[in-house]
């Protein structure tokens, strides 16, 4: 009887189901700590490559970001993920869980890199004090998202942004997310656009496509700089 009993419990369909959920999240992890990236990616055209620099075409996206007046790269972006993360698990008016996508998007903020203009129509520039300093983080949103259905967040330092149609500099490289690897892929990447005639109209951004406990050496992170088409 006790043995029926121990093998009736193990068969619970409960039981069983949370067992299967938390395999598969173990594999999720795993994939991604070994380099195969298993969230939605934001899609981009390919116009020119060499190497580990792109150039790409972006269609307009629905993302969500926040603003952290934090100097160092590491502090910044780990309260500002949290954030956005919140959201993502239910922080917002529908109490809506949303997928994680890739990349993450981080914008470096400083008196000498205060507008941010995007090239649509029309030009749209905004302007932060001239001693504000920090980083903003994005989350982009699934394609499914436009402007009128994605839920509002309910913390008032997360808000719902949408990113126009533009074309962007890429370059890739791998390791950990730190501010000497930005800086130094930053100037590489400007120096190309120098070289091969094009004109940016951002200043440098960063995308990470991996979880922090991704291997470094398989980790994607790339440096994202607006051009003109």
């Amino acid at each position: 009887m006790t043995t029926y009993h121990s093998r009736k419990q193990i068969c619970n369909p409960h039981r069983l189901l949370l067992l299967v959920t938390l395999c598969t999240s173990l594999l999720l992890q795993g994939c991604s700590i070994i380099g195969v990236r298993t969230t939605e990616e934001t899609p981009y055209t390919v116009i020119t490559q060499d190497k580990n620099i792109e150039i790409r075409r972006y269609a307009s996206v629905m993302a969500v970001e926040t603003y952290v007046a934090e100097n160092d790269f590491q502090e910044a972006t780990n309260v500002a993920f949290r954030r956005l993360f919140n959201y993502i698990s239910g922080d917002n008016i529908a109490t809506n869980e949303i997928s994680m996508t890739a990349p993450v998007i981080a914008e470096p903020k400083s008196p000498e890199n205060k507008q941010e203009i995007a090239m649509t129509s029309p030009v749209i520039a905004t302007q932060r004090g001239s001693k504000e300093s920090g980083w903003t983080l994005k989350f982009v949103l699934p394609q499914t998202f436009t402007a009128n259905s994605a839920p509002s967040p309910t913390d008032p330092l997360v808000k719902l942004v949408e990113l126009p149609e533009k074309t962007v500099a890429a370059i890739r490289y791998t390791g950990l997310w730190d501010n000497e690897r930005f800086e130094t892929n930053s100037e590489i990447l400007n120096n190309w656009l120098l070289n091969n005639a094009y004109s940016s109209v951002s200043a440098p951004s960063y995308a990470g496509y991996d979880p922090p406990w991704a291997l470094p050496f398989l980790r994607r992170n790339e440096v994202l700089i607006d051009v003109l088409p």
